[in-house]
């Protein structure tokens, strides 16, 4: 029984391996020589009111830069063009990434990016894997994610208020969601959606489904249906500069289709 606890108590061995401790000190050379060199381009890009719903110039090429140098999707599996990092091995490699405000979308390791490929890669279908997660991994488009609604506590998926009615091969979505951190921007081409389904509920309340619009930005004029009614704004003071950066939305969905493959989960 003593050896068990004994065993119990050990300290955890937090020990860097040398392959880990290699990459790190690369991506903080990049980051440093790089990123946050290029941190005042950035931000003055950024402040062309042109650029608000785009990615700037000096963070594409940012982008590419990295990718070339295989700074790349660190937490995803190798099949997806990653590292295929532990939490435990990639946490120092976040830690200098995170250095800079814009450092996860460098290394296309942007939240929205990173989870919405592994739900994409766990659940989705084969035809949607390839029309949504392809082009996201190589960092061709971004998706976001819609969950949050403004009537009820989003960490309840068994009340939310937006459905899914199955119509042959369609399911039929109404509803609103709010807080969509990314839609607006340009290069946004897919919302994972979570809703209701009614003809399960109560067993299996929460689905997600994949919708593809040429642009989020443009929904209203691409599905009539789907339109995006407020835009949020989040403030910062960076570097002297006063960034004023409309990310989140408030969409309303009214009777709004999808077909049947794109739901999963």
């Amino acid at each position: 029984m003593m050896d068990v606890l004994f065993e119990l108590r050990r300290p955890m061995n937090f020990e860097l391996p040398e392959s880990v401790r290699e990459l790190r000190a690369r991506v903080e050379g990049f980051m440093q020589c790089r990123v946050i060199a290029c941190e005042p381009i950035y931000f003055e890009q950024l402040s062309d009111p042109s650029m608000r719903w785009r990615l700037v110039p000096i963070l594409k090429e940012l982008r590419e830069e990295a990718r070339s140098q295989g700074f790349w999707n660190f937490p995803l599996g190798r099949h997806l063009q990653g590292r295929d990092m532990t939490l435990s091995n990639y946490a120092p490699i976040a830690e200098v990434i995170s250095q800079s405000p814009f450092g996860s979308e460098v290394f296309n390791c942007y939240s929205g990016t990173v989870l919405n490929a592994q739900l994409l890669d766990q659940f989705a279908s084969e035809g949607v894997k390839s029309e949504f997660l392809d082009p996201l991994v190589r960092g061709e488009i971004r998706a976001c994610i819609a969950i949050t609604e403004p009537h009820v506590p989003a960490s309840d998926p068994t009340s939310l208020g937006l459905t899914a009615v199955r119509d042959g091969n369609e399911y039929v979505i109404n509803g609103q969601k709010s807080w969509a951190t990314g839609m607006m921007m340009e290069e946004c081409r897919a919302i994972l959606l979570l809703f209701c389904c009614s003809h399960v509920r109560p067993l299996r309340p929460n689905r997600i489904s994949a919708i593809r619009s040429s642009s989020c930005r443009e929904m209203r004029r691409a599905s009539p249906s789907a339109k995006i009614n407020q835009h949020l704004a989040t403030t910062t003071r960076l570097m002297g500069i006063l960034i004023l950066r409309l990310k989140m939305s408030v969409c309303q969905f009214t009777i709004c289709s999808v077909m049947k493959d794109r739901a999963f989960g």
